[in-house]
């Protein structure tokens, strides 16, 4: 039996073995340096792989009321005088097998903060979803921009087509760069993005 069934929601950890079999990729989060439970969905789209998104703790408050794309915002607290939020981030899912899910391990996930992303999975699995189909477009839609950037000269980020701009803001730290042949991506290359991307990096 699965263990997490079709447009449903478990909270877990992901085992350290899972973290170094994807240690690999490109803006992946090393939980021996950001420990981090983790939200599993299996949606339609993805067939027998989980999308595992991180449940962070420490995310910068401005998020919640800038409404970020691909942050699930629950709720602000101060810690040690400073303030943080509390979110999933989908900019940093993984797709992983059953196998990488520990099952074991118990995961003590806030009462009212689970209830939340359990009463709103309807919203996460959409906003996951979309914030995957954007991906997808977009390498489409600037292909020959990206290219003529990476093969010729650097263009200031406020030269760039506003439609690009977005494509960085919300992109350019994001995991979904590893997954081109999972989405369908044949336009544009992981390494191709990844240096993109490092050319406007803060």
């Amino acid at each position: 039996m699965a263990i997490v069934q079709k447009n449903q929601i478990i909270f877990r950890f992901i085992k350290p073995s899972c973290y170094a079999k994807y240690a690999f990729l490109d803006e992946h989060m090393d939980k021996l340096k950001r420990g981090h439970g983790i939200l599993i969905a299996q949606l339609d789209e993805f067939g027998d792989k989980l999308v595992a998104i991180p449940l962070r703790s420490k995310l910068n408050p401005k998020f919640k009321d800038e409404k970020i794309r691909y942050i699930v915002p629950f709720e602000t607290y101060e810690f040690e005088g400073a303030e943080f939020l509390k979110g999933l981030d989908i900019s940093k899912l993984l797709l992983v097998d059953e196998a990488d899910v520990d099952l074991v391990s118990n995961f003590d996930l806030d009462g009212r903060e689970k209830e939340y992303y359990l009463e709103n999975k309807n919203k996460i699995f959409t906003r996951t979803v979309n914030y995957i189909n954007s991906y997808v477009k977009n390498c489409d839609t600037h292909e020959a921009v990206i290219k003529e950037i990476l093969s010729n000269e650097k263009k200031e980020y406020l030269e760039l087509p506003k439609g690009l701009q977005r494509f960085i803001l919300n992109y350019q730290y994001s995991t979904l760069r590893n997954y081109h042949s999972d989405f369908g991506i044949e336009v544009l290359s992981i390494e191709e993005i990844r240096d993109f991307m490092n050319l406007y990096s803060r």
